[in-house]
């Protein structure tokens, strides 16, 4: 904590990231009757990221449809970097 700064406000964003994460996880709860597909969406894109997580691990380079690996941001046709 040292390296952060103020104790004081790394344990209050610790605080306030908790409780958005409680008041989240009871809407979930709370709606999950209403939707019957979010446990299986919820699988899915939890079985997507292992597969990207081991992916990344073994050095396998996954790429989107269209060519761009994730997390590198697309430029438009016809503009050119500033970088």
């Amino acid at each position: 904590m040292a390296e952060r700064g103020d104790v004081f406000v790394v344990w209050s964003a610790t605080l306030f990231g908790l409780l958005g994460l409680r008041s989240a996880y009871t809407l979930v709860t709370r709606a999950l009757p209403l939707m019957p597909y979010l446990q299986k969406a919820t699988g899915a894109v939890l079985v997507f990221v292992g597969v990207r997580a081991l992916a990344d691990y073994f050095g396998v380079q996954v790429r989107h449809a269209h060519g761009s690996p994730v997390g590198e941001p697309v430029q438009p046709q016809g503009r050119k970097s500033s970088l």
